[in-house]
Protein backbone atom coordinates (compact mmCIF):
# COMPACT_ATOMS: atom_id res chain seq x y z
CA UNK A 1 0.00 0.00 0.00
CA UNK A 2 2.53 2.15 0.78
CA UNK A 3 4.41 1.43 -2.27
CA UNK A 4 1.35 2.13 -4.73
CA UNK A 5 0.82 5.86 -2.40
CA UNK A 6 4.38 6.61 -3.19
CA UNK A 7 4.03 5.51 -6.97
CA UNK A 8 0.80 7.89 -6.98
CA UNK A 9 2.77 10.35 -5.44
CA UNK A 10 5.49 10.82 -8.22
CA UNK A 11 3.06 10.87 -11.15
CA UNK A 12 1.09 13.95 -9.40
CA UNK A 13 4.29 15.38 -9.04
CA UNK A 14 5.15 14.77 -12.48
CA UNK A 15 2.07 15.88 -13.64
CA UNK A 16 2.35 19.21 -11.61
CA UNK A 17 5.33 19.82 -13.02
CA UNK A 18 4.89 19.04 -16.26
CA UNK A 19 1.74 21.45 -16.55
CA UNK A 20 3.35 24.35 -15.10
CA UNK A 21 6.80 24.24 -17.09
CA UNK A 22 4.98 23.47 -20.27
CA UNK A 23 2.76 27.08 -19.71
CA UNK A 24 5.96 28.83 -19.42
CA UNK A 25 7.42 26.68 -22.17
CA UNK A 26 4.81 27.78 -24.73
CA UNK A 27 4.28 31.48 -23.97
CA UNK A 28 5.29 33.52 -27.28
CA UNK A 29 8.21 35.54 -26.34
CA UNK A 30 8.22 37.98 -29.84
CA UNK A 31 4.04 38.87 -30.36
CA UNK A 32 3.00 40.24 -33.61
CA UNK A 33 0.49 43.06 -32.74
CA UNK A 34 -0.27 46.76 -34.10
CA UNK A 35 3.07 48.96 -34.33
CA UNK A 36 5.41 45.99 -33.58
CA UNK A 37 9.10 45.95 -35.83
CA UNK A 38 10.59 43.00 -36.25
CA UNK A 39 14.22 44.56 -36.17
CA UNK A 40 13.20 46.11 -32.48
CA UNK A 41 12.08 42.46 -31.73
CA UNK A 42 15.18 40.61 -32.39
CA UNK A 43 17.36 43.57 -30.73
CA UNK A 44 15.61 42.73 -27.60
CA UNK A 45 15.20 39.05 -28.21
CA UNK A 46 18.63 37.64 -30.18
CA UNK A 47 21.02 38.79 -26.73
CA UNK A 48 18.42 36.74 -24.16
CA UNK A 49 18.97 33.74 -26.24
CA UNK A 50 22.59 33.96 -26.97
CA UNK A 51 23.16 34.49 -22.76
CA UNK A 52 20.77 32.00 -22.59
CA UNK A 53 22.25 29.40 -24.73
CA UNK A 54 25.31 30.52 -24.56
CA UNK A 55 26.25 31.61 -27.97
CA UNK A 56 29.41 33.45 -28.69
CA UNK A 57 28.22 34.98 -31.96
CA UNK A 58 25.62 35.72 -34.42
CA UNK A 59 24.63 37.11 -37.76
CA UNK A 60 21.37 37.48 -39.00
CA UNK A 61 19.52 38.58 -42.13
CA UNK A 62 16.32 39.85 -42.60
CA UNK A 63 14.82 39.35 -46.12
CA UNK A 64 11.25 41.66 -47.59
CA UNK A 65 9.97 41.50 -50.60
CA UNK A 66 12.89 40.49 -52.71
CA UNK A 67 15.38 42.60 -50.70
CA UNK A 68 17.78 42.36 -48.10
CA UNK A 69 15.76 44.84 -45.55
CA UNK A 70 18.70 44.62 -42.54
CA UNK A 71 21.29 42.44 -41.32
CA UNK A 72 22.08 42.95 -37.70
CA UNK A 73 25.62 41.24 -36.27
CA UNK A 74 25.73 40.41 -32.06
CA UNK A 75 28.40 39.43 -30.06
CA UNK A 76 31.85 37.86 -30.60
CA UNK A 77 33.68 36.84 -34.06
CA UNK A 78 36.59 36.08 -31.48
CA UNK A 79 36.21 35.58 -27.58
CA UNK A 80 40.01 35.60 -27.10
CA UNK A 81 40.92 38.53 -29.24
CA UNK A 82 37.91 40.55 -28.31
CA UNK A 83 36.85 40.83 -32.07
CA UNK A 84 32.82 41.50 -32.21
CA UNK A 85 30.80 39.67 -35.13
CA UNK A 86 30.24 42.44 -38.01
CA UNK A 87 28.27 41.90 -41.51
CA UNK A 88 31.88 40.42 -43.20
CA UNK A 89 32.48 38.01 -40.76
CA UNK A 90 32.72 34.46 -42.03
CA UNK A 91 30.82 31.43 -40.67
CA UNK A 92 30.98 27.72 -41.70
CA UNK A 93 27.37 27.38 -43.06
CA UNK A 94 27.93 22.87 -42.88
CA UNK A 95 25.23 21.43 -43.85
CA UNK A 96 23.54 24.63 -45.59
CA UNK A 97 25.80 24.03 -48.61
CA UNK A 98 23.91 20.81 -50.00
CA UNK A 99 21.13 23.34 -50.89
CA UNK A 100 23.88 25.40 -53.15
CA UNK A 101 25.10 22.35 -54.49
CA UNK A 102 21.71 21.36 -55.00
CA UNK A 103 21.83 24.43 -57.36
CA UNK A 104 25.03 23.57 -59.06
CA UNK A 105 23.41 20.07 -60.15
CA UNK A 106 19.91 21.75 -61.05
CA UNK A 107 21.67 24.66 -63.42
CA UNK A 108 23.76 21.01 -65.24
CA UNK A 109 20.13 19.53 -65.79
CA UNK A 110 18.83 22.82 -67.08
CA UNK A 111 21.85 23.14 -69.18
CA UNK A 112 21.33 19.60 -70.98
CA UNK A 113 24.34 18.16 -68.75
CA UNK A 114 22.45 16.08 -66.28
CA UNK A 115 19.45 13.84 -66.38
CA UNK A 116 17.68 13.73 -63.19
CA UNK A 117 16.53 9.97 -63.24
CA UNK A 118 19.53 8.81 -65.35
CA UNK A 119 22.02 6.34 -62.82
CA UNK A 120 24.16 8.18 -61.16
CA UNK A 121 27.33 5.49 -62.38
CA UNK A 122 26.48 6.72 -66.32
CA UNK A 123 28.64 10.18 -65.02
CA UNK A 124 31.48 8.33 -62.87
CA UNK A 125 34.69 7.37 -63.99
CA UNK A 126 36.70 7.85 -60.93
CA UNK A 127 34.88 6.29 -58.16
CA UNK A 128 31.58 3.88 -58.35
CA UNK A 129 30.00 2.57 -55.70
CA UNK A 130 30.58 -0.76 -54.31
CA UNK A 131 29.08 -4.25 -55.18
CA UNK A 132 26.20 -4.73 -52.86
CA UNK A 133 22.72 -6.37 -52.68
CA UNK A 134 21.09 -3.57 -54.33
CA UNK A 135 20.78 -2.58 -57.63
CA UNK A 136 23.46 0.99 -58.60
CA UNK A 137 21.25 1.51 -61.02
CA UNK A 138 18.25 2.71 -58.97
CA UNK A 139 20.62 5.51 -57.56
CA UNK A 140 20.04 8.48 -59.12
CA UNK A 141 20.49 12.46 -58.99
CA UNK A 142 16.74 13.07 -58.40
CA UNK A 143 17.03 10.27 -55.51
CA UNK A 144 20.57 11.17 -54.45
CA UNK A 145 19.21 15.28 -54.00
CA UNK A 146 16.43 14.06 -51.72
CA UNK A 147 18.08 11.82 -49.75
CA UNK A 148 16.39 8.54 -51.02
CA UNK A 149 19.14 7.15 -52.64
CA UNK A 150 19.62 4.88 -49.43
CA UNK A 151 23.67 5.85 -49.24
CA UNK A 152 25.35 5.75 -46.52
CA UNK A 153 27.42 8.60 -44.34
CA UNK A 154 25.31 11.14 -42.86
CA UNK A 155 27.64 13.71 -41.87
CA UNK A 156 31.33 14.61 -41.92
CA UNK A 157 33.54 15.65 -38.98
CA UNK A 158 35.97 17.26 -41.20
CA UNK A 159 39.63 17.44 -40.80
CA UNK A 160 41.73 19.82 -38.18
CA UNK A 161 43.86 22.48 -40.54
CA UNK A 162 47.32 21.18 -41.09
CA UNK A 163 46.32 17.47 -42.04
CA UNK A 164 46.53 16.62 -45.24
CA UNK A 165 43.11 16.52 -47.02
CA UNK A 166 42.49 12.75 -49.00
CA UNK A 167 41.72 12.56 -52.12
CA UNK A 168 38.13 13.29 -53.35
CA UNK A 169 38.14 9.42 -54.46
CA UNK A 170 39.62 8.74 -50.72
CA UNK A 171 37.05 10.13 -49.34
CA UNK A 172 34.36 8.19 -51.04
CA UNK A 173 35.61 4.81 -50.85
CA UNK A 174 36.54 5.44 -47.18
CA UNK A 175 40.45 4.93 -47.88
CA UNK A 176 41.45 6.53 -44.50
CA UNK A 177 38.08 6.53 -42.84
CA UNK A 178 35.74 3.39 -42.91
CA UNK A 179 32.96 5.93 -41.37
CA UNK A 180 33.48 7.77 -44.66
CA UNK A 181 32.57 5.14 -47.01
CA UNK A 182 30.10 5.98 -49.22
CA UNK A 183 27.40 2.78 -50.43
CA UNK A 184 24.14 1.80 -50.50
CA UNK A 185 22.92 0.88 -47.64
CA UNK A 186 18.86 0.73 -48.07
CA UNK A 187 17.32 0.01 -51.22
CA UNK A 188 17.16 3.37 -53.34
CA UNK A 189 13.70 4.99 -54.02
CA UNK A 190 12.36 3.31 -50.48
CA UNK A 191 12.81 5.52 -47.90
CA UNK A 192 14.27 8.87 -46.65
CA UNK A 193 17.80 8.93 -45.16
CA UNK A 194 19.62 12.01 -44.91
CA UNK A 195 23.17 10.90 -46.52
CA UNK A 196 26.15 13.82 -46.91
CA UNK A 197 27.88 10.92 -48.69
CA UNK A 198 25.31 11.74 -51.58
CA UNK A 199 26.11 15.08 -51.50
CA UNK A 200 30.00 14.04 -51.77
CA UNK A 201 28.97 11.72 -54.81
CA UNK A 202 27.18 14.92 -56.57
CA UNK A 203 30.47 16.65 -56.23
CA UNK A 204 32.41 14.23 -57.76
CA UNK A 205 29.87 14.39 -60.77
CA UNK A 206 30.15 17.81 -61.06
CA UNK A 207 33.74 17.66 -61.31
CA UNK A 208 33.46 14.64 -63.67
CA UNK A 209 30.73 16.44 -66.06
CA UNK A 210 32.42 19.79 -66.32
CA UNK A 211 35.95 18.72 -66.17
CA UNK A 212 36.72 21.43 -63.41
CA UNK A 213 36.75 21.34 -59.90
CA UNK A 214 33.73 21.76 -58.09
CA UNK A 215 34.44 24.88 -56.29
CA UNK A 216 35.79 26.52 -59.00
CA UNK A 217 32.50 25.52 -61.09
CA UNK A 218 30.09 26.27 -58.18
CA UNK A 219 31.95 29.22 -57.84
CA UNK A 220 31.65 30.65 -61.75
CA UNK A 221 28.22 29.25 -62.06
CA UNK A 222 26.52 29.63 -58.77
CA UNK A 223 27.83 32.06 -55.83
CA UNK A 224 28.93 34.84 -58.34
CA UNK A 225 26.35 34.98 -60.34
CA UNK A 226 24.20 35.25 -57.09
CA UNK A 227 26.42 38.14 -56.33
CA UNK A 228 28.35 35.86 -53.25
CA UNK A 229 31.43 37.57 -53.69
CA UNK A 230 32.80 36.90 -50.36
CA UNK A 231 31.56 33.42 -50.02
CA UNK A 232 33.32 30.49 -51.25
CA UNK A 233 33.70 26.58 -50.84
CA UNK A 234 37.33 27.14 -50.29
CA UNK A 235 39.48 28.35 -46.72
CA UNK A 236 41.40 30.90 -49.18
CA UNK A 237 43.43 33.12 -47.63
CA UNK A 238 41.19 35.72 -47.88
CA UNK A 239 38.15 34.20 -46.45
CA UNK A 240 40.85 33.14 -43.31
CA UNK A 241 41.37 36.36 -42.39
CA UNK A 242 37.72 36.60 -41.92
CA UNK A 243 36.24 33.73 -40.30
CA UNK A 244 35.30 33.49 -37.21
CA UNK A 245 36.31 31.78 -34.20
CA UNK A 246 34.53 28.46 -33.98
CA UNK A 247 33.29 27.42 -30.04
CA UNK A 248 31.48 23.83 -28.32
CA UNK A 249 29.13 23.12 -26.51
CA UNK A 250 30.96 23.94 -23.36
CA UNK A 251 32.16 27.04 -24.96
CA UNK A 252 35.67 25.79 -25.64
CA UNK A 253 37.41 27.41 -29.00
CA UNK A 254 38.02 24.52 -31.70
CA UNK A 255 39.50 24.64 -34.66
CA UNK A 256 38.75 25.75 -38.33
CA UNK A 257 37.94 21.94 -39.31
CA UNK A 258 38.30 21.28 -43.35
CA UNK A 259 36.12 19.40 -45.50
CA UNK A 260 37.16 17.01 -48.78
CA UNK A 261 33.94 16.81 -48.83
CA UNK A 262 32.90 20.52 -49.70
CA UNK A 263 29.04 19.63 -51.27
CA UNK A 264 28.24 18.39 -48.26
CA UNK A 265 29.63 20.68 -45.90
CA UNK A 266 32.59 23.14 -46.74
CA UNK A 267 30.93 26.40 -47.88
CA UNK A 268 31.75 29.64 -46.21
CA UNK A 269 29.58 33.08 -46.15
CA UNK A 270 28.52 36.20 -44.78
CA UNK A 271 25.06 36.93 -43.53
CA UNK A 272 24.52 39.40 -46.37
CA UNK A 273 25.88 36.85 -49.31
CA UNK A 274 23.66 34.46 -47.85
CA UNK A 275 20.74 36.70 -47.63
CA UNK A 276 21.09 37.06 -51.63
CA UNK A 277 21.01 33.56 -52.51
CA UNK A 278 17.57 32.92 -49.95
CA UNK A 279 16.64 36.16 -52.22
CA UNK A 280 16.93 34.11 -55.57
CA UNK A 281 14.64 31.35 -54.21
CA UNK A 282 11.96 33.89 -54.10
CA UNK A 283 8.78 33.57 -56.83
CA UNK A 284 8.97 37.48 -56.52
CA UNK A 285 9.28 39.97 -59.97
CA UNK A 286 12.78 41.55 -58.81
CA UNK A 287 14.50 38.21 -58.43
CA UNK A 288 13.58 37.39 -61.45
CA UNK A 289 15.79 39.58 -63.25
CA UNK A 290 18.82 37.63 -61.05
CA UNK A 291 17.64 34.43 -61.24
CA UNK A 292 16.90 34.15 -65.22
CA UNK A 293 20.64 33.55 -65.36
CA UNK A 294 20.81 30.39 -62.87
CA UNK A 295 17.65 28.60 -62.44
CA UNK A 296 14.08 28.64 -64.15
CA UNK A 297 10.83 29.07 -61.97
CA UNK A 298 9.42 25.38 -63.01
CA UNK A 299 13.26 24.21 -61.98
CA UNK A 300 12.73 26.09 -58.38
CA UNK A 301 9.18 25.03 -58.60
CA UNK A 302 10.20 21.34 -59.23
CA UNK A 303 12.81 21.56 -55.77
CA UNK A 304 10.78 22.89 -53.56
CA UNK A 305 8.22 20.69 -53.54
CA UNK A 306 8.29 17.94 -51.01
CA UNK A 307 9.00 14.41 -51.07
CA UNK A 308 9.35 11.84 -48.73
CA UNK A 309 9.97 13.46 -44.94
CA UNK A 310 8.75 16.40 -46.49
CA UNK A 311 12.33 16.89 -47.84
CA UNK A 312 12.68 18.45 -51.44
CA UNK A 313 15.82 18.54 -53.74
CA UNK A 314 18.03 20.03 -51.41
CA UNK A 315 15.30 21.87 -49.25
CA UNK A 316 12.83 20.41 -46.45
CA UNK A 317 9.51 22.20 -47.50
CA UNK A 318 6.80 22.40 -44.51
CA UNK A 319 3.14 23.29 -44.82
CA UNK A 320 1.66 25.70 -41.89
CA UNK A 321 -1.98 25.85 -41.06
CA UNK A 322 -2.47 29.05 -42.96
CA UNK A 323 -1.30 27.30 -45.89
CA UNK A 324 1.73 29.09 -47.04
CA UNK A 325 5.00 26.99 -47.02
CA UNK A 326 7.41 27.21 -44.59
CA UNK A 327 11.04 26.23 -46.68
CA UNK A 328 14.42 25.91 -44.83
CA UNK A 329 17.82 24.05 -44.02
CA UNK A 330 19.34 23.69 -41.38
CA UNK A 331 23.67 23.32 -41.18
CA UNK A 332 26.06 21.48 -37.90
CA UNK A 333 29.31 21.28 -38.58
CA UNK A 334 31.33 21.15 -35.28
CA UNK A 335 31.81 24.32 -34.01
CA UNK A 336 29.14 26.12 -36.23
CA UNK A 337 25.39 25.85 -37.00
CA UNK A 338 23.60 27.70 -39.21
CA UNK A 339 19.91 28.07 -40.19
CA UNK A 340 17.97 29.37 -43.48
CA UNK A 341 14.21 29.64 -43.98
CA UNK A 342 11.93 31.50 -46.25
CA UNK A 343 8.12 32.05 -46.83
CA UNK A 344 7.95 32.49 -50.49
CA UNK A 345 4.20 32.80 -50.92
CA UNK A 346 4.61 36.61 -49.28
CA UNK A 347 8.60 37.01 -50.06
CA UNK A 348 10.00 36.81 -46.04
CA UNK A 349 13.47 35.42 -45.28
CA UNK A 350 15.63 34.65 -42.68
CA UNK A 351 19.35 33.72 -42.38
CA UNK A 352 20.78 32.63 -39.39
CA UNK A 353 24.81 31.91 -38.73
CA UNK A 354 26.56 31.40 -35.24
CA UNK A 355 29.99 30.33 -34.45
CA UNK A 356 28.77 27.69 -31.93
CA UNK A 357 27.55 24.20 -31.42
CA UNK A 358 25.05 25.81 -29.47
CA UNK A 359 23.86 27.59 -31.81
CA UNK A 360 21.06 24.81 -32.87
CA UNK A 361 18.73 25.43 -29.71
CA UNK A 362 19.22 29.20 -30.85
CA UNK A 363 18.28 28.98 -34.24
CA UNK A 364 15.82 26.81 -34.19
CA UNK A 365 14.07 29.51 -31.47
CA UNK A 366 14.83 31.97 -33.47
CA UNK A 367 12.90 30.68 -36.99
CA UNK A 368 10.27 29.66 -35.06
CA UNK A 369 9.60 33.34 -33.38
CA UNK A 370 10.18 34.67 -36.68
CA UNK A 371 7.28 32.27 -38.32
CA UNK A 372 4.91 33.56 -35.62
CA UNK A 373 5.89 36.95 -36.07
CA UNK A 374 5.30 36.42 -39.93
CA UNK A 375 2.33 34.25 -40.45
CA UNK A 376 0.61 34.15 -36.57
CA UNK A 377 1.92 30.35 -36.46
CA UNK A 378 5.05 28.60 -35.10
CA UNK A 379 6.29 25.92 -37.69
CA UNK A 380 5.67 22.34 -36.48
CA UNK A 381 9.31 22.00 -34.95
CA UNK A 382 8.46 23.91 -32.31
CA UNK A 383 6.03 22.21 -30.38
CA UNK A 384 8.32 18.97 -30.32
CA UNK A 385 10.93 21.34 -29.21
CA UNK A 386 8.88 22.63 -26.32
CA UNK A 387 7.48 18.95 -25.63
CA UNK A 388 11.27 18.07 -24.94
CA UNK A 389 12.50 20.82 -22.97
CA UNK A 390 9.25 19.81 -20.73
CA UNK A 391 9.89 16.15 -20.36
CA UNK A 392 13.83 17.42 -19.70
CA UNK A 393 13.29 20.06 -17.01
CA UNK A 394 10.33 17.68 -15.74
CA UNK A 395 12.97 14.93 -15.26
CA UNK A 396 15.32 17.40 -14.25
CA UNK A 397 13.40 18.76 -10.97
CA UNK A 398 12.16 15.29 -10.31
CA UNK A 399 15.51 14.36 -9.67
CA UNK A 400 16.91 17.23 -7.84
CA UNK A 401 13.37 16.46 -5.38
CA UNK A 402 14.22 12.93 -4.66
CA UNK A 403 18.08 13.96 -4.20
CA UNK A 404 16.95 16.79 -2.03
CA UNK A 405 14.72 14.16 0.06
CA UNK A 406 17.42 11.51 0.26
CA UNK A 407 20.10 14.20 1.04
CA UNK A 408 18.33 15.17 4.50
CA UNK A 409 17.15 11.26 5.34
CA UNK A 410 20.74 10.77 5.12
CA UNK A 411 21.81 13.50 7.18
CA UNK A 412 19.25 12.14 10.25
CA UNK A 413 21.17 8.57 9.92
CA UNK A 414 24.35 10.34 10.30
CA UNK A 415 22.78 12.08 13.16
CA UNK A 416 21.10 9.70 14.42
CA UNK A 417 24.23 7.46 14.76
CA UNK A 418 26.59 10.29 16.02
CA UNK A 419 29.52 8.80 13.98
CA UNK A 420 30.69 8.61 10.47
CA UNK A 421 31.12 5.03 8.80
CA UNK A 422 33.96 4.29 6.34
CA UNK A 423 34.08 2.18 3.83
CA UNK A 424 36.40 -0.29 5.68
CA UNK A 425 34.11 0.00 8.55
CA UNK A 426 31.03 -1.04 6.17
CA UNK A 427 33.18 -4.37 4.38
CA UNK A 428 34.24 -5.43 7.71
CA UNK A 429 30.50 -5.18 9.01
CA UNK A 430 29.47 -6.81 5.91
CA UNK A 431 31.95 -9.57 5.95
CA UNK A 432 34.38 -8.00 3.50
CA UNK A 433 31.58 -8.02 0.66
CA UNK A 434 32.90 -6.83 -2.84
CA UNK A 435 29.90 -5.53 -3.71
CA UNK A 436 30.01 -2.45 -1.23
CA UNK A 437 32.85 -1.62 -3.58
CA UNK A 438 31.37 -2.23 -6.81
CA UNK A 439 28.67 -0.27 -4.61
CA UNK A 440 30.96 2.97 -4.63
CA UNK A 441 32.43 2.56 -8.11
CA UNK A 442 29.39 2.35 -10.29
CA UNK A 443 27.65 6.29 -9.51
CA UNK A 444 31.19 6.88 -10.58
CA UNK A 445 31.36 4.88 -13.38
CA UNK A 446 27.52 6.25 -14.65
CA UNK A 447 28.85 10.14 -14.80
CA UNK A 448 31.61 9.09 -16.45
CA UNK A 449 29.64 7.03 -18.83
CA UNK A 450 27.30 10.04 -19.47
CA UNK A 451 30.00 12.88 -19.85
CA UNK A 452 31.73 10.35 -22.72
CA UNK A 453 28.37 9.92 -24.05
CA UNK A 454 27.39 13.48 -24.68
CA UNK A 455 30.38 15.88 -23.96
CA UNK A 456 33.30 14.24 -25.70
CA UNK A 457 32.21 13.15 -29.20
CA UNK A 458 34.10 9.81 -28.88
CA UNK A 459 31.20 7.82 -29.90
CA UNK A 460 30.10 9.78 -33.03
CA UNK A 461 33.04 10.86 -34.93
CA UNK A 462 33.88 13.81 -32.87
CA UNK A 463 30.09 15.24 -32.72
CA UNK A 464 28.93 15.93 -29.08
CA UNK A 465 25.34 14.92 -28.51
CA UNK A 466 24.80 17.48 -25.46
CA UNK A 467 24.81 19.93 -28.50
CA UNK A 468 21.77 18.33 -29.90
CA UNK A 469 19.97 17.85 -27.13
CA UNK A 470 17.18 20.31 -25.52
CA UNK A 471 17.40 23.57 -23.44
CA UNK A 472 17.98 22.77 -20.20
CA UNK A 473 19.98 19.45 -20.71
CA UNK A 474 22.93 20.76 -18.96
CA UNK A 475 20.96 21.15 -16.26
CA UNK A 476 20.04 17.29 -16.16
CA UNK A 477 23.54 16.82 -16.58
CA UNK A 478 24.41 18.24 -13.25
CA UNK A 479 21.39 16.75 -11.60
CA UNK A 480 22.63 13.29 -12.85
CA UNK A 481 25.85 14.23 -11.67
CA UNK A 482 24.74 15.24 -8.11
CA UNK A 483 23.22 12.37 -7.68
CA UNK A 484 25.99 10.42 -8.77
CA UNK A 485 28.00 12.07 -6.14
CA UNK A 486 25.45 11.46 -3.17
CA UNK A 487 25.37 7.57 -3.85
CA UNK A 488 29.59 7.38 -3.83
CA UNK A 489 29.30 9.54 -0.49
CA UNK A 490 26.68 7.40 0.80
CA UNK A 491 28.09 4.28 0.69
CA UNK A 492 30.72 5.47 2.49
CA UNK A 493 29.45 7.62 5.22
CA UNK A 494 25.59 6.76 5.51
CA UNK A 495 25.14 4.03 8.29
CA UNK A 496 22.52 1.32 6.71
Amino acid sequence: MRKRTKFISILTLGAVIISVLAFFESKPTVKAGKGSDLKSQFNIIVPKLMSKFKVPGVAIAFIDKGETKWVQSYGWENIEEKKVVTDATVFQVASNSKTLTAWGIMKLVEDGKLDLDTPVEKYLTRFHLPDSKFDRNQVTIRKILSHTAGLSVRAYPGYPPGDRLPSLEDSLSGKFSKNNRVKIVFKPGVKYKYSGGGYTLLQLVIEEVTGKPFSRYMEEEILRPLGMENSSFEWRTDVQEKTAKAYDVLGFPLPNYLFTEKAAAGLYTTAPDFAKFVTANMDIPKGDLVRSNLLQKSTLSLMHTPGKKDYGLGYIIKSLPNGHRLIYHGGSNRGWRSQFALLPEIGKGLVVLTNSENGYKFHRDLVSLWTKFETGYYPYFHLIDVTLRVLIKTLTVIIVFFLVINISLSVKKIMKHKQLITIMNKQRSSGNNPMIVVKVIIPLFSSFLWWIAFYTGLLYNGWTFASFMPDGFFRLTLAVFAWSLFEFFKEIFVPE
